[in-house]
């Protein structure tokens, strides 16, 4: 009897152990939920996946651009609501109607096989992926083959949906559920080692992306997560809702400070907020609530991240084992009330390799 109770005892510690451990483990990076939104939105049959813009902070996924009808609308937050990790979707998406006298492009299922073909071949992105075009039939290409990272297999979708003539696009492209950390590297760290990963000379996409938040973050003028950050060859749009205009021109002004910028696109909007809730609250409460959101988003597993705060601004240092946890924590300490600015001075410390 007793050999039992004290299993049934072991067995629950076991449990209760385990749990903080699991719900980590299933939880995603702000990154990776982005990347598999815009996946989602791609593949979806009634959502023209490539005029939305999407930004993840904190679990809350922000979609921005235009949509035909509000049909469109509902269905694109349908389909981002159902990725693991999702906490919220903001649905930014405006209905325009097409024009009447809208054309559509009538192309043969040879001709877009060979444009796809040949547009996948030619971005030096993908090198490290095997992607290929497996049929089109009646404008709806298959791709086929391995992506190597999420990132890569969001960038195939893009490239092939974008071709003139095309439908639709389906999918059994074999994907490594992971990102290249070092696309999360900061600007400052990047720069004796080149660490960002390169197209062609040219930083990537996810890399821009996540400097540009990261500068936004460390910057008082901006409130960082309210402006969301979607990059697409070089081109940044930002989009969401800040309360001036000051505010809107300095996070241009950051984003074009960017390396591998070629253009901001800033479709911020200025919504000055009814009242003004500026709780000046103490240091002591801003750092008390900042442990406390690190410690609940799990950004302190098999991590050591010290805060401190004076007027407002939250240094953080110690560890963390990859960069996009790096960026991840940084956004969780500058969402909580009071925060006027993120000094990043945390450590990257590369453990095993995890996923993102």
């Amino acid at each position: 009897m007793q050999r039992k109770l004290w299993l049934k005892y072991a067995l629950l510690a076991a449990l209760v152990l385990s749990a903080p451990i699991a719900a980590y483990a299933s939880s995603r990076s702000d990154a990776s939920i982005t990347m598999k939104a815009k996946t989602a939105l791609y593949l979806a049959e009634d959502v023209k996946g490539t005029a939305i813009n999407v930004d993840t902070i904190n679990g809350c996924v922000t979609l921005y651009g235009t949509v035909h009808d509000e049909k469109e609308k509902a269905r694109a937050a349908e389909e981002v609501h159902k990725i693991e990790g999702v906490s919220e979707v903001r649905n930014l998406l405006h209905v325009a109607p097409p024009a009447t006298n809208a054309t559509v492009m009538n192309r043969s299922d040879d001709s877009i096989k060979v444009d796809v073909e040949k547009h996948l071949k030619a971005d030096r992105s993908l090198d490290d992926s095997s992607i290929s075009v497996k049929s089109v039939d009646k404008g709806v290409v298959s791709l086929t083959g391995k992506a190597s990272s999420l990132d890569d297999n969001e960038r195939a979708l893009y490239c092939a949906l974008s071709q003139p003539g095309v439908v639709r696009v389906s999918s059994k492209i074999d994907v490594s559920d992971t990102l290249p950390d070092e696309d999360f590297r900061t600007e400052e760290a990047a720069k004796p080692a080149t660490g960002q990963r390169t197209v062609g000379g040219v930083a990537s996409d996810l890399w821009i992306t996540s400097a540009t938040k990261m500068k936004l973050a460390a910057d008082s003028r901006t409130p960082a997560t309210e402006i969301n950050v979607d990059s697409r060859d070089g081109v940044v749009t930002l989009f969401g809702m800040v309360p001036t205009q000051k505010s809107k021109s300095a996070a241009a002004e950051i984003a074009k400070g960017v390396a591998g910028v070629k253009r901001v696109e800033n479709q911020i909007e200025v919504v000055s907020a009814a009242k003004q809730d500026m709780v000046q609250a103490r240091d002591e409460e801003i750092q008390a609530g900042v442990k406390k959101a690190l410690l609940d988003r799990g950004e302190q597993e098999n991590a050591g991240i010290g805060v401190e705060v004076k007027n407002g601004v939250v240094r953080l240092t110690g560890t963390v084992p990859t960069w996009q946890r790096n960026l991840s924590a940084v956004y969780v300490a500058r969402s909580v009330t009071g925060v006027r600015s993120v000094r990043n001075e945390m450590k990257v410390v590369i453990q095993n390799a995890a996923k993102s």
